[in-house]
């Protein structure tokens, strides 16, 4: 690790001082060194402007596009939404307590959900109009 770095120092910072074990003693060397040295540098640049570009136009085309056009019906969401509660608090209690007051709770048989329980509830919103 030490012997990369001291031929790169040895080549570009302390060109003027005699150092041993230098890894090159031509000036193709340093020309190489330098070349490299801008190319990756302007490569950087491009890359990092082009990322902002992508980035900056992304988020324009999420605020102004994707947020704006609702892909889901939101009276029929509520209503779901509503009716899943109200499963949940005939089930288990009111939802305050079910948060708040309930560390350890088992289920009795009679409260375990039925295999399509949550479909049933959900298909009675799928040909309705809201």
């Amino acid at each position: 690790m030490i012997i990369p770095i001291y031929w790169t120092l040895s080549m570009t910072v302390f060109v003027n001082k005699n150092l041993k074990g230098q890894p090159w003693s031509v000036p193709e060397g340093r020309a190489l060194f330098q070349f490299f040295g801008s190319f990756l540098s302007k490569a950087f640049l491009v890359l990092a402007v082009i990322t902002i570009g992508f980035t900056l136009y992304n988020n324009y085309y999420t605020k102004h596009h994707v947020k704006r056009h609702a892909i889901y019906n939101e009276k029929k969401l509520f209503a779901r939404r509503e009716a899943i509660k109200d499963f949940y608090t005939s089930k288990f209690g009111e939802r305050a307590y079910r948060r708040n007051e309930i560390r350890y709770y088992v289920v009795t048989p009679e409260n375990n959900f039925e295999i399509k329980a949550i479909d049933k509830i959900y298909s009675k919103f799928e040909g309705a109009k809201l």
